[in-house]
C-alpha cells in the first residue's frame, strides 16, 4: 500500500482496533479508548516503529519493529 493509504486507516482485527498515521500507530485491546493499548512512533523514513503496550494496573512491553523487504517485491513506500 502507498503511504497515502495510511493517512487515517482504521481496522478491527481479532478484537483489536488500530489507527495508523504517517507518524504513529495506535492499537487498543477491545475497543477504541480501551485502557490496554499500544502506542508507537515511526522513524522519519517509515521503516521502523518503536513503542510500548500499556496495561491497566501497570506493566507492559516495549517493542521496536522494522519493516522487512520481501525479495521480488518493490518497496511500496512509508508504512506499506
Amino acid at each position: 500500500m502507498s503511504k497515502n493509504a495510511f493517512k487515517s486507516l482504521g481496522a478491527v482485527l481479532a478484537g483489536l482496533v488500530a489507527i495508523i498515521t504517517p507518524l504513529q500507530r495506535l492499537i487498543w485491546g477491545g475497543e477504541k479508548g480501551s485502557p490496554a493499548y499500544y502506542r508507537g512512533t515511526f522513524t522519519d523514513d517509515g521503516v521502523t516503529v518503536s513503542g510500548e503496550w500499556v496495561y491497566p494496573g501497570g506493566g507492559g512491553y516495549r517493542s521496536t519493529m522494522t519493516k522487512i523487504k520481501q525479495a521480488g517485491r518493490p518497496d511500496s513506500g512509508k508504512h506499506g
